[in-house]
């Protein structure tokens, strides 16, 4: 008997550990600090990361010319102007024919 009651607890600990208990959400973003804008000269990916079951926020990520990866601020002014700027220079190239 003493046995089953140990077996549910660490039953029950594991289950809990697994599916997050405490209803909060967003824990399991891949941005933990932002940057406010980088010149889009320096930029040569971006991927844009929606809202999801794992993360509240919307997740921008940069990856630079030199190969590091930045999170940046989706919110902030400079990085929409950017991302506004990375849009034209993408759209403006023309698309390679077969």
């Amino acid at each position: 008997m003493v046995c089953r009651v140990i077996l549910l607890a660490l039953l029950t600990v594991c289950i809990a550990s697994a599916v997050d208990v405490s209803g909060h959400s967003g824990s399991r973003c891949l941005c933990r600090t932002v940057k406010e804008g980088l010149p889009v000269r320096r930029i040569t990916k971006v991927e844009i990361i929606p809202r999801s079951r794992s993360c509240d926020n919307i997740e921008i990520i940069a990856t630079l010319k030199n190969g590091i990866q930045v999170c940046l601020n989706p919110e902030a002014p400079r990085v929409q102007k950017a991302l506004g700027r990375l849009m034209e220079r993408n759209s403006s190239k023309p698309n390679p024919t077969i």
